[in-house]
C-alpha cells in the first residue's frame, strides 16, 4: 500500500517571543499498512505580532529550517526581508525538509523535533537573533492501531500422501498469518534445514529420495513480517519402490524383499498387486 493523500496541517509555530513568531508550515502522509509517516516542512514564515517590533533582516544572512535529530536536510535561505509591524513574510520558492518516520509498536507516534532557525542581521534595532530551537510536534499527528504479537508456533503436523519422492505436509493454520515458513532436510545429524514458503497451511515436499527418513518444522509470519516460533520437529519417511513381504522366522515377522526367476536370472520385484473385488490393487 502506498501513502495516502497528502494532509495539511498548516502552518505550525516553532519560535515566539510574544512580539515575534516564526511557523513552518507542515503537511503529511500516512501509510498504516506500513505503519509509516513521511512528514513535509514546505516552508517558513516570520510575523511581527504587534505594531511596535519590525522584522529587519539583511541578504546574505543565513535563515533556514530542517529536522534536527530526525536526520532530514537542513535548507538554507538568503533573503533580504523588511516585515512592517503586524505583517508577515513568507520565504517564496522551492525549499522545503522532509522525513520518513516509522510508528512505535504501540501505534503511537515517535519523537518528531521541529527544529528551526531565523538569525536576523546583527545589530539591527527592535530585531531578534536566536539559535536553533527545537520543539517536539508528534501529537500533531494521528496514531494506529497497536501492532500484534507474532504468530504462535504451529501444531499438530503432519505428512500425507506419502510416496518414493514426495509428501504432503499439513499443520493448523495459525490466527493472522499470511504466510509460512516450512524448513525441510534430511533427518542425519547436522542435516541442515532450507526454507521454502507457502500461502496456506499445505505444502507439498517433493524430489525427495526413496526410502529416506525427512524431517521438518514450520512457522508462521504475520502481514507486518513478524514471524513466529517454529513449531516442533516432525519425521517421516519416504516408501520404497522395491516390493516387500514379511516372513515368520523363527516366530519374529522379518521383512524381505522378493525376487522371481526370469529367464535363470533373479530379478528383483518392484511391485506387488492383488486381486481386490476383481481390480488389481498395488500392495503399499
Amino acid at each position: 500500500m502506498a501513502y495516502g493523500a497528502n494532509q495539511e496541517l498548516g502552518w505550525i509555530e516553532a519560535w515566539s517571543n510574544g512580539h515575534y513568531r516564526v511557523s513552518n508550515y507542515v503537511a503529511y502522509k500516512q501509510d498504516s499498512e506500513n505503519r509509516k509517516l513521511e512528514i513535509t516542512l514546505a516552508n517558513q514564515q516570520c510575523c511581527s505580532l504587534d505594531s511596535f517590533h519590525t522584522f529587519h533582516n539583511n541578504e546574505g544572512v543565513n535563515n533556514g529550517y530542517g529536522w534536527q535529530v530526525m536526520g532530514g536536510q537542513v535548507v538554507d535561505v538568503n533573503d533580504a526581508v523588511n516585515v512592517p509591524a503586524g505583517g508577515c513574510w513568507t520565504h517564496s520558492g522551492d525549499r522545503y525538509a522532509n522525513v520518513e518516520v516509522k510508528y512505535n509498536d504501540d501505534g503511537s507516534v515517535p519523537d518528531i523535533l521541529m527544529s528551526t532557525q531565523f538569525i536576523a542581521g546583527i545589530n539591527q534595532s527592535d530585531t531578534p537573533e536566536f539559535d536553533w530551537t527545537t520543539k517536539n510536534i508528534k501529537n500533531l499527528f494521528p496514531t494506529i492501531s497497536a501492532k500484534p504479537d507474532p504468530p504462535k508456533a504451529p501444531t499438530n503436523l503432519k505428512a500425507t500422501n506419502i510416496t518414493i519422492n514426495q509428501a504432503t505436509l499439513t499443520w493448523d493454520a495459525i490466527s493472522g498469518a499470511s504466510t509460512y515458513i516450512v524448513a525441510t532436510g534430511l533427518n542425519t545429524d547436522g542435516a541442515p534445514f532450507y526454507e521454502s514458503y507457502s500461502t496456506t497451511n499445505e505444502y507439498l515436499f517433493t524430489r525427495l529420495v526413496e526410502n529416506t527418513e525427512y524431517k521438518w518444522k514450520v512457522k508462521a509470519v504475520d502481514s507486518y513480517g513478524q514471524q513466529g516460533e517454529y513449531s516442533s520437529v516432525a519425521t517421516f519417511k519416504t516408501l520404497s519402490s522395491q516390493a516387500k513381504v514379511k516372513v515368520n522366522v523363527g516366530g519374529t515377522m522379518k521383512t524381505g524383499k522378493v525376487f522371481v526367476n526370469v529367464n535363470g536370472q533373479m530379478k528383483k520385484v518392484k511391485k506387488i498387486y492383488v486381486n481386490v473385488n476383481g481390480q488389481a490393487k498395488e500392495c503399499v
